[in-house]
């Protein structure tokens, strides 16, 4: 089961960068809770939202901000429902061109391989500054 979920977190990742907006929507579930951990109101991406008309809201909110330039995953890790990813990102903000790279960590819990929670840790403060150009 575990590598049955890394497996999922992969085809999502791919569907991600492969601009697949609707492929992304069909590897949650309805009910998804999606969080980037950061104060919310700090940044239009921080926070948490649910369902997948949230989840489409999140990368619709990113796609305005950023022009993501190199999306990385490296390292999976599962164990029962969960999977880790560390990987990398790096983009440009539109709205000031000032670039970011950073490493994050990615958190998903997984059921009837569908993704059921997201959390995103990555260097917040980077990408707030980045937008105050």
């Amino acid at each position: 089961m575990s590598q049955d979920n890394i497996q999922h977190v992969k085809d999502a990742y791919a569907k991600f960068v492969a601009g697949d907006a609707p492929g992304v929507l069909d590897a949650v579930d309805d009910n998804v809770r999606w969080e980037v951990i950061g104060q919310p109101g700090a940044y239009p991406t921080f926070g948490v939202r649910h369902g997948r008309a949230g989840v489409a809201d999140f990368f619709t909110t990113l796609a305005g901000l950023e022009e993501i330039t190199e999306f990385a995953p490296i390292d999976f890790h599962a164990s029962g429902d969960k999977v880790i990813v560390f990987g990398r990102v790096a983009a440009t903000t539109r709205e000031t061109g000032v670039k970011t790279d950073t490493a994050w960590a990615h958190e998903f819990t997984l059921a009837g391989g569908k993704i059921t929670s997201f959390r995103e840790f990555l260097d917040t403060a980077q990408f707030v500054a980045a937008r105050q150009g």
